[in-house]
């Protein structure tokens, strides 16, 4: 079969029976699947995962998401959205995951690395991750326990190898050839299941599994045995940039002003903007009203909140101008606060209140 038709068809999965009027949420004992007007309540839908999810580009947002329970503890889960998405967060420990394109998408990064189309992505037990993903990106992420992987490891390669240190630091791997065969199978594989709740066929389950455990193992061997991708740029103003940043994530309910970044990282208000614009697209202050909007609006949908008033919440992040609140908030997601409270999905809270969700 041919691996880019493959692709192709396999990144159809997004296409749901489904209006796209508000949220719909769909859990069964072997498919949950999700259909999300938010960013946030899509970032609790990837379970083997602690994430943040934080929508960069302006407009309306859609997600679509499914994930499929393979037994053993393993998962085969999909995701797409319409807007640039700013990902990061960890693997839960003694999970490891494999995530990879199932499409042609540009503009993907993983750092400051461009995620080339045929690339993979392994994150280790407890591994950190840290995406910029681009409009209409289609990801497929495996996920295993580690300890089920060493299994297939130790038949191919020997308890020694099996049994090395295995939290690698997150790796890319450029394996076109694999790629298009993990694409192929995770597409009949959704072809066989994509439409169904519960899989009955147990059997053929279990021959999905091992099929992606044991690619999955492969590429784990191949980690261990070799250097992977340098995440951290070799160039000091990139480096300095990406700490800058991660300050402003740090302080997520208070802006922050231009001299306060000066100070705290000791440069130039010119320098500082030049080598943020360079690695973000982004001026820090905008970046940082994004970050503000962003945890404004997760807290704004969190159910525990629904008894607070608007300006309640947005005294928790320093704003109190609540006209121009409403302008920035609609300008980024093209709806009114008032509006995007009301439109939030019930199931999606109760989803949130049984992960005990708070970001």
């Amino acid at each position: 079969m041919d691996g880019t038709r493959q692709a192709t068809d396999t990144s159809n999965w997004l296409t749901g029976a489904h209006g796209e009027t508000g949220a719909h949420w769909e859990t069964g004992p072997a498919m949950s699947k999700a259909i999300v007007r938010n960013v946030d309540e899509h970032s609790l839908f990837l379970e083997s995962f602690d994430q943040v999810y934080h929508q960069i580009s302006a407009g309306s947002y859609l997600g679509r998401s499914k994930s499929f329970h393979l037994g053993e503890g393993s998962f085969v889960q999909l995701e797409t959205y319409n807007q640039i998405v700013d990902q990061w967060g960890s693997m839960l420990p003694g999970l490891v995951s494999v995530i990879f394109l199932l499409d042609q998408t540009a503009g993907t990064r993983l750092g400051h690395l461009p995620l080339a189309a045929d690339d993979i992505i392994l994150i280790a037990p407890g591994g950190d991750y840290d995406l910029r993903s681009a409009t209409g990106t289609n990801y497929c992420a495996l996920v295993f326990p580690m300890d089920y992987l060493v299994g297939f490891m130790t038949e191919r390669d020997g308890a020694a190898l099996a049994h090395k240190n295995h939290f690698f630091p997150t790796t890319i791997l450029s394996l076109p050839q694999t790629t298009a065969v993990l694409r192929q199978v995770v597409g009949r594989f959704v072809t066989a299941f994509g439409s169904k709740k519960t899989c009955e066929n147990h059997a053929t389950i279990a021959d999905f599994r091992h099929a992606l455990a044991s690619m999955s193992a492969d590429l784990i061997a191949t980690a261990l045995k070799q250097p992977g991708s340098r995440l951290e740029s070799p160039l000091k103003s990139i480096r300095l940039a990406y700490k800058i940043r991660d300050f402003l994530r740090s302080q997520c309910r208070s802006r922050v002003t231009i001299k306060q970044l000066s100070d705290e990282f000791g440069i130039s208000t010119r320098y500082m903007e030049k080598i943020f614009k360079t690695a973000f697209d982004l001026r820090p202050r905008e970046y940082n009203h994004l970050i503000v909007i962003n945890r404004f609006q997760a807290a704004l949908l969190d159910p525990k909140n629904q008894n607070r008033t608007i300006g309640d919440i947005a005294a928790d992040f320093d704003i109190w101008h609540l006209s121009r609140l409403a302008q920035q908030y609609k300008k980024q997601f093209h709806e009114l606060p008032s509006r995007g409270r009301v439109r939030s999905d019930p199931a999606a809270s109760l989803y949130r209140r049984r992960l005990g969700g708070n970001l």
